[in-house]
């Protein structure tokens, strides 16, 4: 194929063989996925139909399942369920194959929809709402403040997460035909095989790994029994912390610091270079820094956490 042209015509050919269910073929990839009724056609009719034009060749092909029909065997089985999980089965679903999704740790949809995107920027939102009713640039208008409801406000975020999780997520998987989902955890025996909760066995022609990322913990003394909170903890926390101690001063760091400060909580912000947001141009960084000190938090630079003392 030399262009999406190329894909069409032979999308066009196949689709006039009798028993061809489905083609799909791609330029960019220089692939062609065709699911067809075995009882009527077969992959050398198939192959023979594209070779016996002028202008096209099969080079290579590999068998797929149309539909694993119940078995624990499926043409690809994808560990995780973030966005690249989803994404995947959404491709694959376009090309017929049957798919196995098995997910552990964070709910379907992993780490935007639950724990990362969605939950910050609400709560960001819910913050900026706090300060514009009691902060105004006009001398002339002087705001009323207002009344924070903080369990509330992330009873809100949790049922707009589990709202999104659902239409943007679930819904739009829920009518596949080639796709199965597991919750659980996987580990491989074997290639080809994974074992899922230590019992149930499934193997696949291709595996895609999208287990994403867990938060880096620093091993510093007494942060094991004093507690802590990471991004998976902190934004379901339904009572509102009197004080919180950020490790950090990257973007993420300073999100959640202005946030809660402006939602009433005494922020604390302990960062081991010289100034925050250090992969930015010190203007940005000093700015950032004046006007978030302006608003109350304390933000220590050049300062390294090396243990931990409850009091």
């Amino acid at each position: 194929m030399t262009c999406d042209h190329c894909a069409s015509s032979i999308e066009n050919l196949l689709a006039q063989n009798k028993g061809v269910k489905k083609v799909v073929a791609s330029y960019p990839e220089a692939s062609c996925a065709c699911e067809f009724d075995p009882a009527v056609t077969s992959p050398e009719e198939i192959v023979a139909a594209i070779n016996g034009t002028k202008n096209y060749r099969v080079k290579s092909e590999t068998p797929i399942l149309a539909s694993n029909n119940g078995s624990s065997h499926f043409d690809l089985i994808i560990t995780g369920g973030g966005s690249a999980a989803f994404s995947a089965a959404i491709k694959a679903e376009d090309l017929g194959l049957s798919v196995l999704m098995v997910n552990g740790g964070l709910p379907f949809g992993g780490t935007c929809v639950n724990v990362g995107c969605v939950p910050s920027k609400t709560l960001i939102r819910a913050a900026e709402a706090v300060h514009h009713a009691t902060h105004s640039n006009f001398a002339g208008i002087r705001p009323r403040g207002a009344e924070v409801d903080f369990k509330k406000v992330i009873q809100d975020k949790k049922a707009l997460v589990a709202t999104l999780q659902q239409k943007k997520y679930m819904d739009v998987v829920g009518g596949f035909k080639y796709l199965k989902m597991v919750q659980g955890w996987a580990e491989f025996e074997d290639e080809k095989t994974i074992l899922v909760n230590g019992k149930d066995r499934y193997t696949a022609l291709k595996f895609l790994i999208a287990t994403g990322a867990t938060t880096n913990v620093p091993a510093i003394e007494g942060l094991q029994e004093v507690g802590y909170l990471t991004n998976a903890t902190l934004f379901d926390l339904e009572e509102q912390p009197e004080s919180i101690t950020i490790m950090g001063a990257g973007y993420i760091g300073l999100e959640i610091a202005m946030a809660y400060n402006r939602l009433g909580t005494k922020v604390r912000i302990i960062e081991f270079t010289d100034r925050v947001l250090r992969t930015q141009t010190p203007d940005i960084s000093e700015e950032l820094e004046r006007q978030m000190r302006s608003e109350g938090i304390e933000i220590l630079p050049n300062f390294r956490a090396v243990k931990f003392e409850k009091q």
